[in-house]
């Protein structure tokens, strides 16, 4: 069983943001409020495959930092390296 905190962030994984509310049932299922205000019912297996890619994500994410943290700029000095920006998502339209 997932704790709370799991489930949150299944949740969130599953509706690709941050859910209004959330809840789970006893056969595995997952009712969840997205920002839109959409009620989105997700299947046993669908919440079984979101937690294992996020498990996947955070065991990837443990990899040292080292290799990542600095690159050599021609002048043969070591530049940070700078963060990629992450790009907005589009949203739907709203009717008029």
């Amino acid at each position: 069983m997932t704790t709370p905190f799991d489930d949150a962030k299944i949740a969130a994984a599953l509706v690709d943001g941050i859910p209004l509310d959330f809840k789970t049932y006893p056969d595995g299922s997952l009712v969840v409020i997205a920002q839109s205000g959409q009620k989105c019912q997700f299947t046993p297996q669908q919440v079984n495959k979101a937690h294992a890619a996020l498990v996947n994500k955070e065991t990837t994410k443990t990899e040292p930092q080292d290799a990542h943290q600095s690159k050599p700029s021609p002048s043969g000095e070591a530049v940070p390296s700078t963060p990629s920006k992450a790009i907005p998502r589009r949203s739907r339209s709203k009717k008029s």
